[in-house]
Parts: structure tokens; sequence; C-alpha cells
């Protein structure tokens, strides 16, 4: 359950980083496109990231409202989430040839559903535990930063050694945003740790007694 939110913690700031990060370099290289000339191409996925974050709340009471239990409001926002913006940022480079619109396009609305999946695995750690959240929280926010220094320094070398191979930088963060949704999909938990330990606990001391009998 903890491992399900930090994996996909560590993955949210790989890849919403790399938008941040590597955009500008790749209006430049790729598309062709002066910062000057990008400037509105590089607001565009802010500005559909705040875009989805103010509808957040109005999703979240939709779902509630139709009765379906907390995990699986939990596992429907990170994992579509995820799964959108790995639909879009898949065919991007094979689309650099046209339009740069069509291209920012695609990287706004991944952008914005990146915005969408924390609405799931961050509120998840208020779920998973009653007594730690601000303990639990820090690690998931450390592993998160960790994962923002190493991804930039990550697409930099593997620019650098398959020779700015794009397909490959975005297929990273494609493949990453899949594995991280399944994972999240079979192994993301509501029930607080300390609930869970008392009840192992429980079946540990019924099978002992059951041993005795």
């Amino acid at each position: 359950g903890l491992w399900a939110i930090f994996i996909a913690h560590i993955a949210f700031n790989f890849g919403a980083y790399y938008l941040t990060n590597w955009s500008p370099t790749y209006y430049k290289d790729v598309l062709g496109l002066e910062p000057v000339d990008a400037k509105y191409h590089l607001m565009m996925p802010h500005f559909a990231n705040l875009g989805m974050r103010v509808i957040n709340p109005m999703l979240v009471t939709a779902v509630a409202s139709q009765g379906y239990p907390l995990i699986f409001s939990r596992k429907l926002f990170t994992c579509v989430g995820y799964l959108t913006a790995a639909a879009c940022l898949a065919p991007a480079h094979s689309l650099r040839n046209c339009n740069p619109w069509i291209v920012t396009t695609l990287f706004s609305i991944a952008n914005a559903f990146f915005g969408m999946a924390p609405l799931g695995f961050k509120s998840n750690y208020l779920d998973v535990t009653e007594k730690y959240v601000g303990i639990v929280a820090g690690y998931g926010n450390t592993l998160g930063t960790v994962a923002s220094i190493i991804g930039p320094k990550l697409t930099a070398a593997t620019l650098e050694k398959t020779g700015q191979n794009w397909y490959i930088v975005l297929g990273t963060v494609v493949a990453t945003n899949i594995i991280v949704s399944l994972n999240y999909a079979i192994n993301a938990v509501t029930t607080p740790i300390e609930k869970l330990v008392v009840e192992e606990q429980k079946e540990k001391d019924e099978k002992q007694k059951g041993k005795k009998d």
C-alpha cells in the first residue's frame, strides 16, 4: 500500500518535471522554435494543469455522489491521470513535423492529466495511516524530490548517448506511467496501516490458538 503511493509520487515528479524542464529544449532543438516564438506554446501546458486543478474538487464530488468506495476514487484519478498523459505523450514526437500547436496540444493535455493524478495518490497519504501522516508524506515527498533531481540528469544522459533520440526519452515517461498505473491499481489500499497491523496480529494469534487446540 505505502509503496504504491511512493512509486506513484516518484513517477509524478519524473514525468511532470520532464515537461517543465525539457519543453524549452524540445521546442528549440526539435520543433525549431526560439524561446521568443515558443512562449505561448510553453505557457499552455501550465494553464491546462492549473485548469485541471481548479475542477479537481468537482470531479471528486461527482464520483463520491455516485456512491463509489474511496479506494475506487483513489485508483480512478491516479490511473486515468497517468494513462491519459501517457496516451498524449506517446505520439507527440511522431507529429513533430506537423504544426507545432499539435504537439503543444498533446503536451497540454498530458500536463492537465498530470494535474489529476495527485488527486488519487497524494490524497491516499491521508488514508493509509492515522497517526503518522506527516512522516509518511515526508518520506513520499523526499523520494519524489530525488526523482526530480535524477530525472533531468537521466534525460540529458539519454539524449547524449542516443544521439538526441526523443522517442526513447518520451517512451520512458510513457512506460513509467503505464507501469505505475498498473502497480497502483493492484496494490493501493485505503486501510490505515495501524488497522492492518492489528488484523495481522489477530490472524497470527488465531493460528497459534488453532495449533494449540
